[in-house]
């Protein structure tokens, strides 16, 4: 594809596009290109056609949950490209938007439950527990290690 962004930038875009679409039909799940494609496009002032390479790239991180993170910039650059040509934010757009809320609170919970707070101090034992469950810290995350049971001291 550095190829192909080359050839557009020296002005011979019809080998550029054929060369993407070779590109798309031996790689057509590879969203990396469909977002360089696009993003090309949209730096050449063809959003139309970086549209439609951001578009199918969207659609394609969306389907496969996004292994890639790269559904927040595909969003973002979709949304330039629909502006530039005067058209308002769509249904995939709003799909985007709520994929990207869905991670972030999913992620949000990740470091709740697992300890974002990993090296930093504990709260105070009545102080709200840092994981978010509302109950003192005391009661929650903050609750000693059971004593070891059976054994006894000789003296």
């Amino acid at each position: 594809h550095r190829i192909a962004e080359i050839l557009l930038r020296a002005g011979r875009a019809e080998e550029a596009h054929a060369l993407y679409a070779a590109i798309r039909a031996d790689t057509p799940d590879d969203v990396w290109l469909y977002n360089a494609a696009g993003m090309e496009y949209a730096d050449h002032g063809d959003h139309e056609r970086a549209l439609r390479w951001l578009t199918e790239g969207l659609e394609l991180a969306l389907r496969t949950g996004d292994p890639e993170r790269l559904v927040d910039q595909l969003s973002h650059l979709r949304a330039r490209s629909l502006a530039a040509i005067g058209r308002e934010p769509d249904a995939l757009q709003e799909e985007a938007g709520r994929f990207l809320a869905r991670a972030e609170a999913e992620k949000r919970d990740v470091e709740r439950r697992e300890g974002a707070h990993a090296g930093a101090r504990p709260p105070g034992r009545n102080d709200p527990c840092w994981c978010g469950s509302g109950r003192k810290y005391k009661k929650c995350c903050g609750t000693a290690p059971p004593a070891p049971t059976g054994e006894t001291s000789a003296t």
